[in-house]
């Protein structure tokens, strides 16, 4: 598994719609029009601590935490998962969480 950090914290505005009002879990979402993708949620902690992203391809894949550090036996469980579902996991970066919650005006 490779990690990854960056000296620059970046954020990024996109535009996304509910496509699955059933479960709300699959979206489409935007970054610059008129371009779009799939993101599904495809695994959710009991109390949102975290997020798994993919897509019906399997071809992107994200997991996102609340905490900067995941647990290593959440971690695994997880990859666990997502193995049994056909992911290729190899592909995951672990990026570093250096930084401190800046304040930021949100854009509409």
């Amino acid at each position: 598994m490779q990690s990854f950090s960056s000296r620059t914290a970046t954020s990024i505005l996109c535009r996304g719609m509910i496509v699955d009002k059933e479960t709300n879990a699959k979206l489409n979402v935007s970054f610059f029009w008129p371009f779009t993708g799939d993101y599904w949620i495809i695994d959710l902690g009991k109390n949102y601590e975290y997020a798994v992203i993919g897509n019906p391809t399997r071809e992107y894949l994200w997991i996102l935490s609340r905490t900067r550090e995941m647990e290593g036996e959440l971690y695994e469980a997880i990859l666990s998962r997502l193995k049994d579902n056909q992911y290729d996991t190899s592909r995951l970066i672990k990026t570093g969480q250096q930084y401190e919650k800046q304040d930021t005006k949100r854009i509409l």
